[in-house]
């Protein structure tokens, strides 16, 4: 068992990377530079060193121009999250 301290400024970040795929959660981190940001997974969502979304998962996704995916469907195959519809 894992215990993670979260405030409630940080609770939705801890929650995003607790509830998809390793390979989700790297693949989040690059789209997420690739825009600009820096996903700090004790912070939040950063753009130019200030937290702009963490306190829910919906808004990282939101914050990155994403649709939210449900948990369950945060994983990736051949490179793609599967939840990504382009």
């Amino acid at each position: 068992m894992d215990f993670y301290r979260a405030k409630p400024s940080t609770f939705g970040i801890h929650l995003l990377v607790r509830t998809g795929s390793a390979d989700h959660n790297m693949w989040l981190a690059s789209y997420a530079l690739s825009k600009g940001f820096r996903l700090k997974y004790r912070e939040g969502l950063l753009k130019d060193k200030v937290v702009v979304a963490g306190e829910t998962e919906e808004s990282v996704f939101a914050a990155l121009g994403l649709p939210y995916p449900e948990p369950q469907l945060r994983e990736i195959i051949d490179g793609k999250p599967v939840w990504l519809k382009t």
